[in-house]
């Protein structure tokens, strides 16, 4: 039997009650892979992870927001790494991550001032990749800041939301050996950071740079 907040996922995928990045990120992950918890939600069945580049996956999340964002006034500036390394990774399930976060500032921000800053930077840092995601919007309380990954935890409005967009986010993160943290002083915005290892697939030294290739992990 499915726990009880399960239960009531799976009855409103059923009624469509869930919208935005939920449906894109707890219904798919819940229907197409198994689930289990813990600290966040779990990913249990093998990602598709491909050595690739992790711009390309933060500009095609910000593609699916450019027209509500610009209809939001929110301005966005991207601090990209010129020299950021590539790394294994499940480019949809990490789409999924950014597309949440991008979410949630954009609501965050119009809420609050009708319009807003949304500061994307990638860095890499003793082997690891930090991408960021600043917005100038009310922020979190600092009561809230432990919960933000718990599983249908949620400060939204009854009916406008799930509480399971930040543990997803969570899970897909640990699944790739990262972590996904938060920084904020209420009323004065909030910052999401993604941590990633560098990760190459094992011949890397045989494969031409660029190409995007299947392998199995090999830490640097």
């Amino acid at each position: 039997s499915k726990p009880q907040g399960m239960q009531l996922l799976w009855d409103s995928a059923d009624h469509g009650v869930i919208t935005s990045v939920e449906s894109r990120t707890a219904i798919m992950l819940l229907l197409r892979r198994e689930a289990k918890y813990g600290e966040g939600i779990q990913i249990v069945q093998k990602m598709e992870k491909k050595y690739q580049p992790l711009h390309p996956i933060i500009e095609a999340a910000l593609e699916f927001r450019k027209h509500s964002m610009a209809r939001n006034n929110i301005e966005v500036i991207k601090e990209f790494d010129e020299h950021l390394p590539q790394t294994l990774v499940d480019a949809g399930l990490l789409q999924e991550v950014f597309l949440n976060l991008i979410i949630n500032a954009e609501a965050s921000m119009s809420e609050v001032h009708g319009k807003g800053k949304l500061v994307i930077k990638t860095h890499n840092v003793e082997g690891k990749i930090i991408a960021s995601f600043k917005d100038d919007g009310q922020g979190i309380r600092e009561e809230n800041m432990d919960k933000l990954f718990t599983p249908f935890f949620t400060t939204k409005d009854v009916g406008k939301g799930t509480g399971l967009g930040l543990s997803v986010c969570h899970g897909i993160i640990a699944e790739h050996g990262g972590r996904i943290y938060a920084e904020s002083v209420y009323g004065h915005g909030a910052t999401f950071f993604v941590e990633l290892p560098v990760i190459k697939p094992q011949g890397y030294s045989e494969l031409e740079d660029g190409e995007v290739a299947d392998a199995e992990q090999e830490r640097v």
